[in-house]
């Protein structure tokens, strides 16, 4: 007789070296680091930097990450035009996974290309546009105008 399971109660889909959650004790783990040792402590970047290589890193791997991040926040016009003509009422969740699949359209310069490389600058281009996508909608849903692009400085 086969034996049922109320939805995926332990069912394990997957495993993952990035995370480790222990619902019963409270505990989640990033890449071997407890949450409550990074939360209020690292910046979204250094967590950023955290889950895709591993560790945290050194002043010049966040110098990198950093700048790297920032010059690739502008969006592509059509992506803007689309989020300023969505509906006010539309769902702020999609509305920013419609802009992330949109993305997709302007991607020129990776196309076909499909390897570990071409997927971490796809990474760093989704993470740095996703904050202006919600920041832009959350402004074009208040009828607000959107402010303007500052400039890259480089220390």
């Amino acid at each position: 007789m086969p034996v049922l399971s109320k939805g995926l109660e332990g069912i394990v889909a997957t495993t993952t070296r990035l995370s480790d959650v222990q619902g019963q004790e409270g505990v989640l783990v990033y890449a071997g680091y407890d949450i409550n040792e990074l939360a209020g402590r690292v910046s979204f970047e250094e967590t950023a930097h955290l889950l895709w290589h591993g560790h945290l890193p050194n002043q010049n791997e966040l110098d990198d990450l950093s700048r790297n991040l920032r010059v690739r926040r502008e969006l592509p016009q059509g992506l803007i035009d689309f989020i300023v003509g969505a509906p006010r009422t539309a769902c702020p969740m999609d509305v920013m996974r419609t802009a992330i699949s949109m993305l997709g359209l302007y991607d020129t310069e990776l196309e076909e290309d499909i390897n570990v490389d071409a997927n971490r600058r796809r990474a760093l281009n989704i993470t740095a546009k996703i904050g202006v996508i919600a920041a832009y909608f959350h402004r074009a849903r208040q009828g607000k105008s959107l402010p303007p692009r500052r400039p890259i400085f480089f220390t």
